[in-house]
């Protein structure tokens, strides 16, 4: 994870709009969107290559569907513990906003 990245438009793009997703479950879990791949800009800018492609977690991360991030543990509180979901999507957006700013 230590690598230098420069990431492109479109990556910049997916990943901006996949924070501002998290955000909007942080802050409303009755918003019409739920951490699945096809609310994800990320997933659906990417949605057909590889383990991922070029997405910029799985660039950043060397891992494809967002192994080695917070997001399992986000998604099962939305699911499981919504009461501890805020701070787990807060790691998200943290995690998100890292990576974001590695290749900016």
């Amino acid at each position: 994870m230590s690598k230098q990245h420069k990431w492109s438009g479109r990556q910049i793009k997916a990943l901006k709009s996949s924070i501002r997703h998290w955000e909007r479950m942080r802050d409303d879990m009755g918003c019409e969107e739920e951490p699945v791949a096809g609310d994800c800009a990320c997933c659906k800018a990417y949605p057909s290559e590889l383990y991922c492609g070029k997405c910029p977690i799985a660039v950043f991360t060397g891992h494809g569907h967002c192994a080695r991030t917070p997001f399992y543990t986000a998604s099962g509180d939305y699911y499981c513990n919504p009461g501890r979901f805020p701070a787990a999507a807060q790691k998200e957006i943290d995690f998100l906003n890292k990576v974001l700013k590695a290749g900016s």
